[in-house]
């Protein structure tokens, strides 16, 4: 599981425009949850020419340990602002989909 930090922002100091001086900048604590990287190696089979190509994937969870790597691949992704190659943000589960098979065809 990521770890939580707390990192401290100091925003940049405004300035009150009525009576032209800089008023010193307030310091907000943020929680901030760290990312890990998963490496994934898996066999890539060969592809007939003339063979059938499913354009649908369903698949139901079926362990906790699934759910949770699942949504952790999901958030992942979501935090770092990963887009797929038609340019859409990473939001939904097909998406996180998409974006791992396009990743499969650049390492080709």
């Amino acid at each position: 599981m990521a770890k939580k930090r707390s990192i401290k922002m100091q925003p940049v100091e405004a300035k009150d425009e009525a009576t032209a001086t800089e008023t010193p900048p307030a310091m907000e604590e943020v929680n901030v949850i760290g990312l890990a990287t998963a490496i994934v190696e898996v066999p890539l089979g060969e592809v007939g020419e003339k063979e059938y190509l499913s354009n649908h994937v369903e698949a139901r969870l079926t362990t906790n340990e699934q759910r949770v790597n699942w949504k952790r691949l999901c958030r992942g992704l979501q935090q770092q602002g990963a887009t797929t190659k038609d340019g859409r943000a990473v939001q939904r589960p097909g998406q996180v989909v998409r974006w791992i098979l396009e990743r499969i065809s650049e390492s080709d």
